[in-house]
């Protein structure tokens, strides 16, 4: 809690002990004969001791909302400057102290996220089978060690022992999140990756976790890999901002397939990464057979912030309406001209087919924002 709040709540805390205690005088009839200007006094003080807290209070939620956000801002800068860098021709890395600023900037900011329990720009959020508990000791694990790795690079004395305070918070957290996976062990996955730029700096690699997927089979891990490590507009003007978007596929009572998910900062890719999750599902129907997979929850979800986002949810109910959506975005993805496309947003697209002169809406059998 910061100085600021907790000085608010001091104070809001001094105006009940008042009232209280001028409440049990009155009562007891001790000041029976100036009881009018006692709790004229005390309402008073009450008064400015009441705006003195709200203003203070106020004051602090506002200070910490704005230093958050710097916080995302920062990350999500630092991001963008350093795969551009690394984009670069390697020459363009030689100026190390401002590298080294870029570092200083990114870990410090990652650090003061995870510190109040913030996913930030690029960490971890509504990861599947995982509480929210763990995540938050997750990012906490991510940012101190980044910050531990860059007071090690540092040749300044002082960063040694900076270096071993950081060392120290990642192993304290490392041990909570351990003691909180074994309390409830999240879903056990071969198949998962996220995305991740190198520090110029010192090497390190930070995971940017807009950019991951969870699936059930190294052919779909591989074409993800492949399509998001070549991918340029992560990191553009437009995109790098952006908190990010989340294709999940939840299956009914399959025991094979797990729920899967595939994430990016960049709208214009979600249909050819949900159509990888999809391609799948039919891989898996093809070799297993589809019991207990109909009906899929397909959740399209953008988030706004670190936390919060605005999802649509629909179900895909049989093999049939698997295929036509398959279809349809194989089409929508290869720019045919027989799909035609309503919404600017991945969250709430509509894609028509038009098929013999007559036009087959492929789209959410039912669709609500949360």
């Amino acid at each position: 809690m910061h100085k600021r709040t907790k000085f608010a709540f001091g104070l809001i805390a001094f105006m009940g002990i008042a009232l209280g205690v001028a409440s049990f005088l009155v009562g007891m009839g001790y000041v029976a004969l100036l009881p009018k200007l006692i709790w004229f006094d005390v309402g008073l003080v009450s008064a400015f001791v009441g705006i003195g807290s709200a203003v203070f209070a106020s004051s602090s939620s506002l200070t910490g909302y704005v230093r958050r956000r710097k916080a995302e801002k920062v990350q999500a800068k630092s991001i963008a400057k350093m795969s551009n860098m690394l984009s670069r021709e390697k020459g363009a890395i030689k100026q190390r102290i401002n590298t080294l600023k870029l570092s200083n900037k990114l870990t410090k900011a990652m650090v003061y996220s995870a510190k109040n329990n913030q996913s930030g720009m690029i960490g971890q959020r509504d990861v599947i089978s995982q509480t929210q508990n763990q995540t938050k000791l997750a990012n906490q694990v991510s940012a101190y060690k980044a910050r531990r790795e860059f007071f090690n690079a540092s040749t300044k004395k002082s960063s040694v022992k900076k270096s071993k305070v950081f060392d120290k918070k990642s192993i304290k957290a490392t041990t909570k999140l351990n003691k909180e996976i074994a309390k409830q062990p999240p879903i056990s996955r071969r198949y998962s990756y996220t995305a991740v730029v190198t520090d110029p700096y010192n090497g390190q690699k930070y995971e940017d976790h807009r950019n991951e997927i969870m699936c059930s089979s190294s052919e779909t891990l591989n074409e993800f890999k492949k399509f998001v490590t070549n991918d340029k507009e992560r990191y553009n003007r437009k995109n790098y901002r952006d908190f990010g978007y989340v294709a999940t596929l939840r299956f009914n009572t399959n025991e094979t397939l797990k729920d899967t998910c595939v994430k990016s900062n960049v709208g214009s890719n979600m249909e050819a990464y949900e159509l990888m999750l999809l391609k799948e599902v039919k891989r898996e129907i093809q070799d297993k057979g589809s019991d207990g997979i109909f009906p899929i929850q397909l959740k399209k979800s953008h988030y706004v912030n670190h936390k919060d986002s605005v999802s649509t949810q629909s179900y895909i109910v049989d093999e049939n309406d698997l295929n036509n959506r398959i279809d349809t975005l194989t089409k929508y993805v290869n720019d045919n001209d027989s799909v035609k496309v309503y919404g600017k947003n991945y969250i709430n697209r509509n894609y028509v087919v038009k098929k013999d002169k007559n036009h087959k809406v492929v789209n959410n059998t039912e669709s609500f924002e949360f």
